[in-house]
């Protein structure tokens, strides 16, 4: 079956194009921000006056009543505004119809008449009268609206946003917890009023356990554990044992579970908030990037000189250096930079050229999410540079194989080579040794000739001592390069 229609259903179908409150005052920050303000005034002023308000005529609140009726002017300009911005459908959201019943009963307490005396009309007008007035302290919750927006206070609109969500389920289990706390109540009751020994030994059993409703204020003070064992656990255990059997029953089920159910609702109701609220933005920003795709369509064929539906590199870097163009390219979170690059990304072709369509569709792939498609594409390119990858990890890993070959080689190469040059070192080395050698030789030789040519045998010579020793020495040294007796025997 078909859901029940909404309330003001038949007034969204007459007015079905919400009118754009996007340049209306009421859509403004200042007024907003007023608005904020005069609320946080109002509730500030009734805490001032129930503390410092020194009586209830007209001359203590004169003060109090100009104050109320600058903020309830300004709180009724605030609903003319509304009312001119959206005309019936003001009252289609539930916070528009809370504004018109602040506002009423804001305006009905400046006009009733606040008059004291001892009769009993002037009292009840009297208490009716301040209670419209307290009644405005819940406008506080109006702020909820208008903190939506700022990062800062973000937890505390969640949790006003998670309570009001909830409210119809905290509404029922607040039944539950009354039905469970009546019937814990009753069994109290019979348990222990009718014991006339119970009422001697505890005189106060008629005021906690009197009755059914005196019995219900009690276990309310077991739930929230205000002095309940010297008040009411001790004497009931020291005088009727069997009725703490009804206080633990009220621990598990009501302390335990109701409260516990209570505290569930309220994280479940934010957990959905936070959700929606994700959602709604995400929504928000697909609008907001579906407007900026269809500006910069627009920005596309108007940079389309030629009309042919497409534009070349450099119509398309012109494109992108104009200041609105650029403006919605860094809204999706792309910079002049990386035009040229986004220009070869969409340019899937290859002609040098992108079409409108083209364009559109390669803006949405890079902000958008990857279709399975896209995927794909992705995938089988991956695998084919893997296996190019592969190929020339092989190849690299061939030469590498042949480039430890080519150094084993000059390894040995060197080797020898060094082997090599020591020999020829030490070849060069005796060459020189011998070239000493053998001038020294020539030296000696010739040495021996000049004596052999000068000196003649001498008639007596010592056979004791033998040629050579000192006259060997003679000869070398006169053998010598540098000698002058050596060159003049030479």
């Amino acid at each position: 079956s078909p859901p029940p229609p909404l309330p003001f259903s038949k007034t969204r179908e007459q007015f079905r194009v919400i009118p754009d409150g996007s340049q209306h005052v009421a859509s403004s920050v200042w007024f907003s921000s007023t608005i904020f303000s005069f609320i946080v005034l109002d509730t500030t002023m009734a805490g001032i006056q129930a503390d410092w308000a020194e009586g209830d005529s007209v001359e203590d609140t004169a003060v109090y009543w100009a104050v109320d009726f600058v903020i309830t002017f300004v709180f009724f300009v605030e609903m003319v505004a509304r009312l001119h911005q959206l005309s019936w459908l003001y009252f289609d959201d539930p916070w528009n119809i809370f504004d018109f019943l602040c506002a009423v009963m804001g305006g009905s307490t400046l006009v009733l008449p606040a008059q004291s005396g001892s009769t009993t009309q002037n009292a009840t007008n009297l208490r009716v009268i301040k209670a419209m007035k307290a009644f405005r302290i819940l406008r506080l919750f109006r702020a909820g609206r208008y903190i939506a927006g700022l990062q800062m206070l973000r937890s505390l609109y969640l949790l006003m946003k998670g309570m009001m969500a909830g409210m119809k389920t905290l509404f029922w289990t607040f039944c539950l917890w009354f039905m469970c706390l009546y019937v814990f109540s009753v069994f109290l009751v019979l348990i222990v009023s009718d014991d006339l020994w119970v009422r001697e030994a505890w005189p106060e059993a008629d005021i906690y356990v009197g009755g059914v409703w005196l019995s219900m204020l009690t276990l309310w003070q077991v739930c929230t554990r205000d002095h309940w064992a010297r008040d009411v656990g001790r004497p009931l255990m020291e005088n009727a044992p069997f009725s703490l059997v009804v206080i633990f029953a009220v621990f598990v089920v009501i302390t335990f579970g109701i409260m516990s159910v209570i505290l569930g609702v309220m994280i479940q109701n934010i957990r959905t908030v936070m959700a929606n609220t994700h959602v709604t933005s995400e929504r928000r920003l697909k609008a907001v990037e579906h407007n900026v795709l269809v500006g910069m369509h627009e920005d596309f064929l108007e940079f389309d000189k030629d009309a042919t539906g497409e534009l070349t590199f450099k119509e398309f870097m012109a494109l992108c250096k104009s200041e609105s163009f650029s403006l919605k390219l860094r809204l999706l979170g792309i910079y002049n930079s990386e035009a040229a690059d986004l220009f070869h990304l969409i340019d899937a072709d290859g002609s040098g050229s992108v079409s409108a369509e083209e364009f559109v569709l390669g803006l949405q792939k890079v902000k958008g999410v990857a279709s399975g498609q896209d995927l794909l594409h992705v995938i089988t390119f991956m695998e084919k540079q893997s296996r190019r990858a592969r190929g020339y990890i092989d190849s690299v890993r061939r030469m590498s194989a042949h480039a430890d070959s080519l150094q084993k080689r000059l390894d040995a190469m060197g080797m020898h080579m060094t082997t090599e040059i020591d020999n020829k070192k030490q070849c060069k080395d005796n060459a020189v040794k011998l070239a000493v050698l053998a001038k020294e030789r020539e030296c000696v030789l010739r040495t021996m000739d000049t004596i052999q040519r000068t000196h003649y045998p001498q008639a007596k010579m010592d056979r004791h001592v033998p040629f050579g020793g000192s006259d060997l020495g003679e000869m070398r040294s006169l053998a010598r390069p540098g000698n002058s007796r050596g060159k003049a025997w030479s």
